[in-house]
């Protein structure tokens, strides 16, 4: 799985990115107010005038693509390419509408684009128009995403069309009274513009809504940061309005800002009704443990983990004890209601988890102290967003019967619940060597495989079925052997044998992860080698079992984690230091 390991966290490549394009923005703006408005202050300045001539197209062209290209980074950095698809989509509807409307004066009205935007398709739309059309139509569904993310999709829809048609409001005046990017063949009331505009910016704003959730593009929305982009909305935004007040034009900007007022409080209401869906996601009776005692909470429900972290420093337990209080709890969101509740309910209360954790690291309150600190001092670490989407998605996937086919998806499932786990501790400890962040990811696909192989008869129960498939049937088995070896306690010959083959995997991961605790902050060492060892000492234990995991649990008592414990340090320090260590 690749990860980025660069020191420039997701958030400031992302700010940088804004940060350029306001300055574009203001510089666009401000030379406009001076200079589009007053030309005949080109007399003191003779030699801006050739310029001056192709400042207006140069400006408009070069706006549009900048906004383009930052929207553009910013998504390819988030989602990867899950977006181009959509992108194609909008770009699309959009030139059908906007040649409709060129051609036939639907549903816009009659209009022209003039020689100021560039080429034309089909000699009647400029190329960059349904670009800019796309540049758009991704904060405005974004934005609706993040307000209503549960079944909601009709307001999702609504809303994302009527941040487009706010959009709008400012730009026509500025594009086509103040400036004249495209003319009007019959004036209309607002500003020259007619009033059967909005609603064609509404009809084609709709189409366009319905294709992206058609598309199921909140797959994809749900990665990308609500403030981001709110501001990058803003960035848009801030050219037509600003030119409107640098003209005076004072009537659209009032009818702009007072359009988007309404939405900003729909969106406002929106988001704090789903920080309180959120904490009632996770307000059973262990969130109350775990809110009132963490430490405590810790300690009973950790076992094993707990019996390692008591080798951390006092300073960095608490990191510990929120990590797994949160990776507890979100696991508890599926395990204990999967029986009682619809998988669909269960995917949208895991949405609404998502979207309360997202907020917490965007630095929103999500009014569980608990979920706050951790976030704040997660993303402080430096640890991108991707890693914690990567661990819901995981826990995500355990709603519903869970069936794996090959070792690439046991791997995947284990580095999304796993291996993401170690590289959370990695950030939260301070490192981020990209060395040792892979051998963290080896260190965490080794626990799940170990966490698999103990738990195959709990699954079992849980209609989960992490063994992959194909291994399966290379033994000669499949469901129907595992749950007749459950019912009836007797193991056939071959199982042990695929336990052991997994086994093997985890143990290959195990010593590639000891070869780096060395390498690891001093005062971290010992605990991570001591859970190493730990969760080895649990194929013992299975081994002891006679590799019964259908009816048992492997299980290591206080005596083995003491035993084990010393074995670690041992491995660790040498028996020279050994003593040193324990005193």
């Amino acid at each position: 799985m690749a990860l980025p390991t660069s020191r420039a966290t997701l958030g400031q490549v992302d700010r940088f990115l804004l940060y350029g394009l306001y300055g574009f923005t203001l510089v666009a703006v401000a030379g406009f107010g001076v200079f589009g408005l007053n030309p005949e202050l080109l007399g003191r300045w003779p030699g801006l005038a050739p310029f001056y001539v192709r400042s207006f197209s140069f400006f408009a062209r070069l706006h549009v693509l900048l906004t383009a290209l930052v929207i553009v980074v910013y998504l390819a950095r988030r989602v990867g390419l899950k977006w181009v698809p959509a992108a194609l989509v909008v770009y699309a509807l959009s030139l059908l509408s906007e040649t409709l409307g060129t051609t036939y004066g639907l549903p816009f009205g009659s209009y022209r684009y003039t020689a100021l935007l560039g080429e034309k398709w089909f000699g009647r739309v400029p190329y960059l128009i349904p670009l800019s059309w796309f540049v758009m139509a991704v904060p405005c569904f974004a934005l609706a995403y993040k307000t209503f993310p549960e079944r909601r999709w009709f307001g999702r829809v609504l809303l994302a069309t009527y941040l487009l048609v706010v959009w709008d409001l400012s730009l026509d005046p500025a594009m086509s009274y103040l400036t004249s990017y495209w003319t009007w063949e019959e004036k209309g009331l607002y500003y020259g513009m007619p009033l059967i505009n909005l609603a064609g910016w509404a009809l084609t704003g709709l189409g366009i809504m319905i294709a992206l959730e058609l598309m199921r593009s909140t797959r994809w929305a749900v990665m990308l940061d609500a403030r981001w982009m709110t501001a990058f909305y803003g960035a848009v935004l801030l050219m037509p309005l600003g030119m409107l007040a640098a003209a005076g034009l004072w009537g659209a900007v009032g009818a702009t800002l007072g359009a988007l007022a309404l939405a900003w409080g729909i969106i406002r209401r929106g988001r704090r009704r789903l920080a309180a869906l959120g904490r009632s996601a996770t307000s059973g009776e262990q969130a109350a443990q775990f809110e009132n005692d963490p430490s405590r909470f810790f300690a009973r429900h950790a076992r094993s983990f707990a019996f390692a972290a008591r080798f951390f420093p006092s300073s960095f337990r608490r990191e510990v004890v929120l990590l797994y209080g949160f990776c507890r709890l979100t696991d508890d969101l599926i395990d204990a209601a999967e029986r009682t509740v619809s998988p669909e309910l269960l995917h949208e209360r895991f949405k609404l988890w998502q979207q309360c954790v997202q907020d917490a690291y965007d630095g929103r309150p999500s009014r569980l102290r608990w979920l706050d600190e951790l976030m704040q001092r997660s993303r402080a670490s430096g640890l991108p967003w991707v890693v914690v989407q990567a661990l819901l998605d995981g826990v995500r996937s355990d709603i519903g019967p869970v069936r794996l086919r090959s070792y690439p998806e046991l791997d995947h499932y284990a580095y999304c619940v796993g291996s993401t786990v170690g590289l959370w501790m990695c950030y939260l400890m301070g490192i981020t060597e990209p060395n040792l962040l892979k051998r963290a990811e080896a260190l965490g696909r080794a626990m799940q495989y170990t966490n698999i192989v103990r738990d195959v008869g709990e699954d079992l129960l849980r209609n989960r079925i992490y063994l992959p498939a194909e291994r399966l049937a290379a033994y000669g088995l499949d469901e129907a052997t595992l749950r007749q070896m459950q019912q009836t306690g007797i193991l056939n010959p071959a199982y042990p044998m695929l336990l052991e083959e997994i086994m093997q995997r985890a143990e290959h991961d195990y010593a590639a992860a000891w070869e780096a605790v060395p390498a690891l902050p001093s005062r971290m060492r010992e605990a991570i080698a001591v859970a190493l060892e730990l969760y080895q000492g649990i194929h013992r234990a299975l081994r002891r079992n006679s590799y019964n995991n259908l009816t048992r649990r492997a299980y290591i008592s206080m005596i083995e984690k003491s035993a084990l414990a010393l074995h670690a340090l041992w491995r660790l320090h040498g028996f020279p230091k050994l003593k040193s260590a324990l005193t």
